[in-house]
């Protein structure tokens, strides 16, 4: 306080002694040239710190006048408010010596997650606040009145926060190191810390908006990765791979099992000229078909196999892919074992092959009753029958052991049936010595029974029955609308105690399809509900693809059911799409320039079964010729189904030509494009970047994700054109197109018969 008066005091000094010998003319302005004089502007202090403080005075008031101060309320929350003078650098957490008139400029900042909602000010006794609005440059401003004013700011919660998800993989984590909390907003600087398991390294990264499914630009520092978050919820992905061993001669070996039903492990690492010895292990009831392997940087995965008649073989000078495959053994027979638990007699065969027909019969004994039964741990009382006296249950043996478990007991009860997602069903018994109502299954002939369904919220009771285990009589349920309970009395048989819950669910569409039918079992369903498919070809032709689609364009999982033409699924928490392909049945391949042995050889028979392709003649392929665009568009539209469109006009697709419709169908769907509104380039050879541009855009047709990776590694990755670069991206991380080295893509080079066949099928296998 001292060093501050003396500071003043001799300023106070120096001021008096510049006035003393100024010119008595320089004060003294004359009528005539009073419109000359000017004010001079106010002076820059430059001991201001310019991020603000309150011990500095920015506008002392002149000589004479009164000057006031702006402070903001102390209890303000959510957010903070500095000040300054238009004309003065700096801002300040509070004002003094505020001469009236001068602009003071409010900067209100809001805590992170608040918004400003409002800017008000009061001065001396008003009780009346004055509203402040935002100007152009974002802050607000107001002329300063003749009294100390109290700026008030108040902020509220923004709901405009998105999340960030991380996708778990395996070999190290990612996680959010900054800002805190589980809500981010636009506009945020977001720092990851990416932390690889021992002897591992980030191999890839990407973050990508969920919405749009546009890629955010993000750096990678060290272990942290780095971006601006966008306005739509992300998704990290960081995947993680083995830091190769310093000495290069060593190669590594991966194992794959594309059919499943098996295992086949090794070492990763090995130098050329080891051993490598390999665990081959099959699924019960499963064999090795064949076991081989491939160098793994050829860019063709059936190119020269090496195939092994011992699990073991000597390492090459090369990256190898050990593939194994396994089949069914032959009349194969797996386990039924039976535990009982209670009166009875329980007849069934001790083993059979998967798919046949099993039956089990329960004889339960005099005085006493069938509890339940259990397959595999899941109750099936409800799919019981009776029959030739005694309880039977039937189903298709699996591909493994069965486990099944029987109980009875001596006592009369009530097997409630229901699904547990749709709601929740409570039971009583009255008592016939007490008179109370008492929370059991048990009841004795004649006893009042009493049940309460309680549907959760979205679902409504849609049924209730009563029927008899034994005699599969129905008996009279009532309801009671004091208090919402079912009465029925318990007759001289145990009962089955049906309540079905009701949810429309989601819907699910079926396409049309051609040269064949497909249908589903229901048209609604709940989430986790099975739904059936039946997909019936018609004479001559084959399913050759069925695929389920979920409304946020995912995969759904198809399983093949035990009756023929039937599949199922198990419908996911929104609508799907079911679709279908029904081809024409081609018999073996007639092709003489195919030979079996070349790496190509998969993906011609796969594209030609399909009937996605065909020869050049009856009985020639032509591997190594071009394939044009007109011909790349006609292998999609047979994909499609054949659909039909209204032609393009393009000048030259003829009406009659053999890829006219499927190229106005394409370029209808947005599939592939014409080099103008005329022109196409029907029998222009096509290139790799941009077969992989039409794959990716037709798996956008069909509704699915198509995020991609980097390129980088590629040293032709430049030349990859700008339109071309998401597509090659996709084509690349989902296995599409492969390079035709470890390093080399290729982009621009002609596409082959056989690559485009082999592309083919790997957009398949992406389809999942």
């Amino acid at each position: 306080m001292k060093s501050k008066f003396k500071k003043l005091m001799a300023a106070a000094l120096v001021l008096c002694l510049m006035l003393a010998l100024l010119p008595a003319g320089v004060l003294a302005v004359g009528e005539a040239d009073a419109g000359d004089a000017s004010t001079p502007d106010a002076p820059v202090n430059e001991n201001v710190d310019p991020q603000g403080g309150d011990n500095v005075d920015p506008n002392p008031g002149n000589d004479g006048t009164t000057t006031y101060t702006v402070a903001a309320d102390p209890y303000m929350a959510d957010g903070t408010v500095q000040f300054g003078i238009d004309g003065v650098n700096g801002r300040f957490d509070k004002l003094e010596s505020v001469a009236a008139g001068a602009k003071v400029i409010v900067y209100p900042t809001a805590a992170r997650g608040y918004e400003i909602n409002s800017v008000s000010y009061k001065y001396g006794d008003a009780a009346q606040e004055n509203i402040l609005v935002d100007n152009v440059s974002g802050n607000y401003v107001f002329d300063m009145p003749e009294g100390n004013v109290t700026v008030y700011a108040t902020f509220s919660e923004r709901d405009d926060g998105h999340n960030i998800t991380i996708v778990e993989r395996e070999n190290g984590t990612v996680t959010v190191e900054s800002p805190a909390g589980n809500t981010f907003f636009a506009g945020e600087d977001i720092t990851l810390v990416v932390q690889p398991n021992y002897g591992y390294m980030v191999y890839a990264y990407s973050v990508v908006c969920v919405q749009t499914n546009e890629y955010v630009n993000a750096d990678i520092y060290g272990n942290k990765i780095t971006f601006e978050m966008p306005n739509d919820d992300v998704i990290v992905d960081v995947t993680f791979t083995l830091i190769p061993p310093l000495n290069p001669e060593f190669y590594s070996v991966k194992c794959v099992v594309p059919s499943g039903h098996g295992t086949v492990t090794a070492s990763e690492w090995y130098k050329s000229g080891d051993t490598v010895e390999l665990t081959v292990t099959p699924d019960k009831g499963y064999e090795l078909v064949d076991l081989y392997y491939i160098n793994s940087d050829w860019p063709y995965p059936y190119y020269d196999r090496q195939y092994l008649s011992n699990p073991y073989f000597t390492m090459p000078d090369y990256n190898v892919t050990v593939v194994a495959t396994f089949k069914p053994v032959e009349n194969y027979e797996f386990d039924i074992d039976v535990d009982v638990s209670g009166n009875c007699e329980v007849l069934w065969p001790t083993t059979a092959e998967p798919g046949e027909l099993v039956k089990i019969s329960v004889d339960v004994d005099s005085g006493y009753h069938l509890l339940y039964v259990k397959v595999d741990g899941d109750y099936v009382t409800d799919s019981l029958y009776w029959a030739d006296g005694k309880w039977n249950y039937s189903f298709y043996m699996p591909w493994h052991d069965v486990y099944i478990y029987v109980a009875t007991t001596d006592k009369l009860f009530v097997n409630t049936v229901y699904d547990i997602n749709g709601g929740a069903v409570e039971l009583w018994v009255k008592d016939s010595v007490s008179g109370k109502w008492v929370s059991t299954y048990f009841a004795d002939a004649g006893d009042w029974v009493c049940f309460k369904a309680t549907p959760y919220s979205g679902y409504d009771v849609g049924s209730v029955s009563v029927t008899g285990r034994w005699s599969g009589n129905a008996y009279d349920v009532e309801y009671f609308w004091r208090d919402g309970c079912y009465y029925f009395k318990m007759p001289y048989e145990s009962v089955n105690l049906s309540v079905s819950f009701v949810d429309k669910g989601h819907k699910v569409t079926v396409k049309d399809v051609t040269n064949g039918s497909l249908s589903v079992n229901t048209k609604w369903a709940v989430e986790d509900e099975r739904v059936y498919i039946t997909a019936v070809p018609d004479k001559g032709y084959e399913l050759t693809w069925l695929y389920v689609k979920a409304a946020d364009g995912t995969s759904v999982k198809v399983y093949e059911a035990i009756k023929a033409d039937t599949y199922y699924f198990f419908m996911p928490d929104q609508e799907v799409t079911v679709s279908a392909i029904f081809a024409y049945d081609y018999p073996d391949m007639p092709f003489i320039d195919v030979n079996p042995n070349s790496w190509y050889y998969s993906a011609i028979e796969f594209v030609y079964n399909k009937g996605i392709m065909n020869g050049v003649t009856a009985s020639t392929f032509n591997p190594d010729g071009t394939i044009t665009r007109g011909m790349i568009v006609t292998m999609l539209w047979r994909m499609a189904g054949e659909p039909s469109a209204v032609a393009a006009g393009f000048a030259d697709v003829a009406a009659d030509s053999y890829y006219a419709k499927a190229i106005a169908w394409a370029a209808k769907n947005g599939i592939i494009e014409g080099y103008s509104a005329s022109t196409f380039g029907p029998n222009d050879a096509i290139t790799r970047e941009q077969l992989a541009t039409v794959l990716y855009r037709y798996a956008k047709y069909l509704g699915y994700t198509t995020t991609g990776s980097s390129l980088s590694g590629y040293y032709d990755a430049s030349r990859v054109s700008s339109w071309a670069k998401d597509a090659m991206g996709w084509a690349v991380k989902n296995g599409v197109v492969t390079g035709l080295s470890s390093t080399r893509l290729n982009p621009t080079g002609t596409a082959s018969r056989a690559e485009a066949a082999q592309m083919f099928m790997n957009f398949y296998d992406f389809l999942g």
